[in-house]
């Protein structure tokens, strides 16, 4: 993707989120009411929101001894259970994923509302930090390699089953590749060359796909969920594990080598995740295969064409 294609990209991505967030409000009394349950005597509270994405609504809120983060969910289901344990298995692996306080449920017009309070974590994303200082900034090359060593470490957790997670670690799906026929979505006649020369060859690979051990997958592994300390470089946080998933580790390489890659170079990243001893094995060709499955997901949706069939050909042709 373009540096351009990604400008456009992300203003849709704002607008979206802009949108979104403006139908959902919590009221102060509420809010406060969560925080106290979360923290045994947190004295004054001081929150502010911030606008974060169209998944939760979510607030930062100061308390006595600390900050903390509120994020409230709203849905016919709860929320937060299978990011609990994705977090503690991080964090078990020595990710610095954000401590979870408290997570409730109360009943709603849309059925549910689920909130999950947790420790604040500081820091720049590594986003906001590689498009200022630039792509091959010293800071942001070794913040990349770091991250891929901590994205090595999320992927030692072993999943049963495949796809999104529940609250034990388990996905309802028997195979990986039964994961990726159907995360493709509703494929129309007529698509364009490139995507049918894809599903040949993603079809023509089914065997080794389908033989490949589940792992916890982030899921959402960009570097805008990515956090570090600018004066040292250590990364202080890797968040929203919310989307976690079993399935191949190559896999969590796919979006970011799809929309990232323009300021944020994947080249680090794999760097480190290798020389952490992460999942090298046939590691190069499950992750074109990952390119590739991505790429076809988003000419089939449409999303965000650009010059996706140009790159899903060349992705192609480095297959073989």
């Amino acid at each position: 993707m373009s540096a351009a294609e990604f400008r456009s990209r992300e203003e849709a991505w704002l607008a979206k989120v802009a949108t979104t967030q403006s139908a959902w409000t919590t009221g102060r009394a509420a809010l406060d009411a969560i925080v106290r349950r979360a923290m045994p005597d947190p004295g004054p509270i001081s929150c502010h929101r911030i606008h974060a994405g169209v998944s939760n609504e979510t607030y930062v809120c100061d308390v006595t001894r600390e900050r903390v983060v509120v994020r409230i969910a709203r849905g016919t289901e709860p929320r937060f259970a299978q990011e609990r344990w994705a977090i503690e298995m991080a964090r078990s692996r020595g990710v610095p994923a954000p401590e979870i306080l408290l997570i409730v449920h109360e009943p709603s017009d849309a059925g549910v509302m689920s909130f999950c309070v947790e420790r604040h974590l500081p820091g720049i994303a590594l986003g906001a930090l590689a498009r200022r200082r630039g792509p091959d900034d010293g800071l942001v090359t070794a913040a990349l390699r770091s991250a891929g060593r901590l994205l090595a470490a999320i992927h030692d957790v072993p999943a049963r089953g495949y796809g999104p997670l529940d609250a034990t670690g388990t996905g309802a799906l028997l195979s990986w590749t039964e994961f990726l026929d159907r995360n493709h979505g509703t494929l129309q006649a007529g698509q364009p060359p490139e995507v049918e020369r894809a599903l040949l060859a993603l079809a023509a690979e089914r065997a080794f796909l389908t033989a490949t051990p589940s792992r916890l997958l982030h899921f959402d592994f960009e570097p805008g969920h990515i956090l570090l300390d600018e004066g040292t470089g250590e990364i202080t946080g890797i968040l929203d594990l919310e989307e976690a998933h079993g399935g191949d580790p190559a896999y969590d390489f796919a979006q970011w080598d799809v929309f990232h890659d323009v300021y944020a170079p994947v080249d680090p990243l794999v760097l480190g995740y290798l020389e952490h001893g992460g999942h090298a094995l046939e590691f190069a060709r499950r992750r074109l295969l990952s390119e590739i499955h991505m790429r076809v997901r988003e000419l089939v949706r449409g999303s965000f064409i650009g010059d996706a069939r140009t790159r899903l050909a060349r992705a192609l042709e480095a297959l073989g």
